[in-house]
């Protein structure tokens, strides 16, 4: 069995072998990650060459796994055999014990542009008014200009996994303003924490998240209602956050690596 990871480059080698059954893991979007990094006509060129290319090898494949459910999210057609195989957690997450700081909102997307910085930043005044004793906790932020919202609001780099669990587990909610997702690593993270979630409904976060999470449209009164919703609490939170630690439980290292061999002992017979 030959592997490859990602449309591109691991997709493309292994188009490359014959003989062998061929196994492709798409990841993320080729064309929305694309035109999160270029602009303009270089953008498009970019977008287009890369998409000819992933075609070819996902075509080749005989089986393609995806880290969402929903073919449609990250792929150009419906494969011949689709396998969900869902991203690895690490262990430290699940060994976390949750205890959240009241009205502490953490948000992992830092200033790149496509997790939704600029939808937060407007939707946080409303928030705070709401809930007078909200503070938001940002993490990821790479530029020099930090956000101008007052003393609720602090700033931090990236962090390591680690950090990032203990980040977690003083956290009362976690956010995700994206403008598109397939799969957030984070959202995964935050469940097996025993975090509630609120997301924006794009991309392949519904096919992941319904009913595991609270899912908004992506405005600023949407997004405000939500988190509001979340910080209160309520038999409704613990509902979704109870569904969300059973789905965490499919991001184990054990769990994912035991789908990958049985599907490999599958095409090897």
């Amino acid at each position: 069995v030959v592997h490859g990871q990602n449309l591109l480059p691991g997709g493309i080698a292994a188009a490359g072998i014959d003989g062998v059954p061929r196994v492709l893991t798409s990841r993320g979007n080729m064309r929305e990650d694309t035109v999160a990094d270029y602009t303009g006509v270089g953008a498009a060129v970019r977008a287009h060459l890369r998409e000819r290319l992933a075609r070819r090898a996902f075509e080749s494949a005989d089986v393609v796994v995806s880290v969402n459910p929903d073919w449609r999210v990250n792929l150009p057609a419906q494969p011949k055999r689709f396998q969900f195989i869902p991203n690895i957690v690490d262990e430290d997450f699940f060994a976390r014990e949750h205890a959240p700081e009241p009205g502490l909102v953490l948000f992992t997307g830092g200033d790149n542009a496509i997790k939704g910085w600029d939808l937060l930043e407007e939707a946080w005044p409303r928030i705070q008014g709401a809930v007078p004793d909200a503070r938001l906790h940002v993490l990821g932020w790479r530029g020099d200009d930090k956000p101008a919202l007052g003393p609720s609001v602090s700033v931090e780099g990236w962090v390591s996994s680690s950090e990032l669990g203990d980040r977690m587990s003083q956290a009362a909610v976690l956010v995700i303003a994206s403008e598109f997702e397939v799969s957030p690593t984070v959202l995964a993270e935050a469940w097996a924490v025993g975090v509630p979630v609120v997301a924006t409904a794009v991309g392949g976060i519904p096919a992941l998240a319904t009913d595991a999470a609270v899912l908004v449209e992506r405005t600023v009164d949407s997004l405000t209602d939500g988190v509001v919703a979340a910080l209160s609490g309520g038999e409704r939170i613990d509902r979704l956050v109870a569904e969300a630690t059973r789905r965490a439980e499919r991001h184990r290292a054990a769990a994912v690596a035991a789908a990958h061999t049985d599907l490999y002992d599958d095409l090897r017979s």
